[in-house]
């Protein structure tokens, strides 16, 4: 056990066979067997998960109750929640996190897991009411794990080769997020999604700011951007669209020199055709370098829908995220890199007639 375990309260519980076992067990933030991803900010008092799609995974060997004490600061028009996945899925409900000023709370992930080692995922949903500028002053702040039956952190550490720049809307950044999916032993994921967000409203708030300070992301070494849902329902023209989105590429490649892009089409859904961008998202990929455009007509109709804007959990789980990793991943093989999938390894190659079909190759420059 990591030597800067606290014990905030630690039992002698003596059963009837005599045997003896710890309770509640304190874990601070700082402790290396916990990784973090995405735009957080580590400070003296806690992992400070600002940004939406922010996240954290550990995992944790003998314990059935896992709490979290976080410090919350959010003004009365916020909306803040924890998202939890035990051993990949989903737990039923977000833990919706009260509006408060510095003040802690404690949240219970899960009760009544079964002994042995489980892996946990906390996000932290959309909040601070899509406001365009997200204020320093306003936070959620993971200070400590609390595993209630004297359990251990064990390492799950960041490993992903290659970093990724996700721009999105609600299926990207809150409890709809697919980012989540992107396996990180392949991808290390930066995600800037918010809900209600259109191609418009990322390119003029990138890259996002904190009380007026850009944020500077690390090197990237792709950027997958998916607009259409929120463009669709405001009656955004095509051709509006398409300059909202070349903008908002030159902005990455200002930051990120030599960067790849892979243009997303969301699926239709019904009536409401959100694939309708899919053809100036094409030609962006047809007259800008490094540029790939991921179609998802293959499997639109193959997916379910929780209402008319969000894909249904277990399409996005196991269809949808899954079909974009494979299609990046295959471009990532076909140009001598070799990584895996959730359906296998995908070993490099240099006839690519054969995968990724879906995809539009234009002008690569490697």
């Amino acid at each position: 056990m990591n030597k800067l375990f606290q014990f905030l309260f630690v039992g002698l519980i003596v059963g009837s066979n005599g045997l003896t076992a710890f309770a509640a067990v304190t874990i601070p933030f700082t402790d290396s067997n916990i990784s973090k991803y995405g735009r957080y900010i580590d400070d003296a008092i806690g992992a400070n998960l600002t940004w939406s799609g922010s996240w954290m995974r550990f995992k944790v060997s003998g314990t059935t109750n896992i709490r979290l004490n976080v410090q919350v600061n959010l003004s009365s028009n916020a909306v803040g929640q924890l998202q939890s996945y035990i051993d990949g899925a989903m737990q039923p409900d977000a833990f919706a996190i009260v509006p408060a000023t510095n003040q802690d709370q404690t949240v219970t992930l899960v009760r009544g897991l079964t002994p042995g080692e489980h892996t946990v995922v906390v996000q932290v949903g959309e909040w601070l009411a899509h406001s365009p500028l997200v204020s320093s002053n306003e936070y959620i702040k993971i200070k400590n794990i609390i595993i209630d039956d004297g359990g251990t952190l064990s390492a799950w550490p960041q490993t992903g080769t290659y970093h990724m720049l996700f721009l999105g809307d609600s299926w990207a950044g809150d409890g709809n997020s697919v980012t989540r999916f992107f396996n990180p032993d392949r991808w290390t994921v930066w995600t800037v999604g918010f809900g209600g967000f259109q191609a418009g409203t990322m390119n003029t708030y990138y890259p996002y700011k904190a009380a007026g300070v850009a944020h500077t992301d690390p090197p990237q070494d792709l950027c997958v951007i998916q607009y259409g849902v929120n463009d669709y329902f405001g009656k955004v023209a095509t051709a509006t669209f398409k300059s909202n989105v070349q903008s908002i590429m030159d902005k990455v490649v200002a930051d990120h020199s030599g960067i790849k892009f892979f243009l997303v089409q969301v699926p239709a859904n019904g009536t409401n055709y959100y694939d309708k961008y899919g053809t100036v998202l094409s030609e962006l990929a047809a007259e800008n370098t490094n540029t790939y455009y991921i179609s998802t007509t293959a499997i639109a109709s193959n997916l379910t829908w929780n209402g008319a804007a969000h894909i249904a959990a277990a399409s996005r789980d196991t269809i949808y995220t899954p079909y974009l990793d494979a299609q990046i991943s295959s471009y990532w093989a076909g140009h001598g890199h070799y990584v895996t999938t959730n359906g296998g390894s995908v070993s490099p190659y240099t006839n690519r007639s054969d995968a990724a079909t879906n995809i539009l190759h234009q002008k690569n420059t490697k």
